[in-house]
């Protein structure tokens, strides 16, 4: 399936799990006594600002979660549903913790992220902001310590400083500026696209 989700993604291509579409195996049991009634939507916002819904349904130890997504803005939405497995592990100190299994490696894990597929932060390709933050910051010094380099104050050619070195800093420092923006840019779209293609309302007649 095009879209979101589809294809690999390489180390510097990650994405966030706090930008994720999340169900946490805490909200279902925050919701188990509602969910035993029926089925329950749960809704991911940024604020006041929605940007998704899935239809959660529980079906003996599985968990089932429906949504709808399409390949582009011209496209028809799609419907997908998927059954997740859940288990039970025994506390120490008596009673159970439940746990996901998740639907495509079959680890146990505490939540599931959908985008559009399901699966967890590991099969989804998943990594933390502080991560992505971190690479945006090593970005930032090591072009600081160009720029000391080169001076310290601008991008001019030091009159005691060789052409060919100059030349060589130069471009380094502008290949750390071009990775910095890329990854700031390519993270803003992606939350952007996600907000559109993915459905933002999900009925119980789904």
């Amino acid at each position: 399936m095009g879209g979101f989700g589809s294809g690999r993604h390489s180390e510097c291509h990650r994405r966030a799990v706090e930008d994720m579409r999340s169900v946490p195996m805490s909200w279902i049991e925050a919701n188990r006594v509602a969910l035993s009634r029926g089925s329950q939507v749960i809704s991911w916002k940024v604020g006041s600002s929605s940007y998704g819904s899935a239809l959660i349904e529980l079906e003996g130890a599985f968990v089932r979660v429906s949504y709808q997504v399409r390949d582009s803005e011209e496209s028809s939405w799609k419907r997908v549903s998927v059954l997740a497995e859940t288990m039970e592990q025994p506390c120490h100190f008596g009673g159970v913790r439940r746990w996901f299994v998740c639907p495509r490696c079959g680890s146990k894990v505490g939540t599931l992220y959908v985008d559009p597929d399901v699966g967890c932060r590991h099969c989804m390709g998943l990594t933390y902001w502080s991560v992505q933050a971190d690479k945006m910051e090593r970005l930032q010094l090591k072009k600081k310590k160009i720029m000391d380099r080169m001076g310290g104050n601008d991008l001019a050619a030091p009159r005691w400083m060789h052409q060919t070195t100059y030349n060589r800093l130069l471009r380094q420092y502008r290949r750390a500026e071009e990775k910095r923006s890329e990854l700031f840019s390519r993270e803003a779209l992606r939350i952007l696209q996600r907000s559109t293609l993915l459905g933002k309302k999900c009925s119980h007649k789904m």
